[in-house]
């Protein structure tokens, strides 16, 4: 199997975004105001434009980093279940690429969040080079716990 790292078009973030894995659908909604088809459309709108990692010619997952604050930016992500084998190389790309560039352009912090009993994301994120910094009790929809990481610039 072959790993490619695109940039996200529509056509990729919607198959992305459509194939989804159960914890990324109950990850993101409970993050969200909206749901279903609403939510799945800001999330197209949202990822593409991104990066894509392919696994051969599928994609299997979309990711973005958007400002939060100036100089500060949020990672976000969305796999599908197909994701395993193309998880190492997409890392080692947003790790030595991605977070190398935005380094270069004087972001000085770089987070993230997911919840708390996502420990598989919890282990991705020190893959990334991201620490735990905060226990977020009852931030989503449904009283979800979360779990803040970020890297900061020394």
């Amino acid at each position: 199997m072959k790993t490619n790292i695109i940039k996200a078009n529509a056509d990729v973030t919607r198959y992305v975004v459509a194939c989804m894995t159960e914890r990324h659908v109950a990850e993101t909604a409970a993050l969200s105001p909206l749901e279903g088809e609403e939510l799945a459309e800001v999330l197209v709108e949202r990822f593409t434009g991104g990066v894509c990692a392919m696994l051969d010619d599928e994609p299997v997952a979309v990711g973005e980093v958007f400002t939060a604050r100036p100089n500060v930016a949020s990672l976000g992500l969305v796999t599908t279940d197909n994701f395993p084998p193309a998880a190492l190389h997409f890392t080692r790309f947003l790790r030595n690429g991605l977070f190398a560039s935005l380094r270069a352009n004087d972001v000085h912090r770089i987070e993230c969040v997911t919840r708390s009993d996502y420990t598989a994301a919890h282990r991705w994120m020190e893959m990334l080079g991201l620490e735990k910094e905060a226990e977020m009790r009852k931030y989503g929809r449904n009283g979800e716990d979360f779990t803040q990481f970020a890297w900061v610039a020394e």
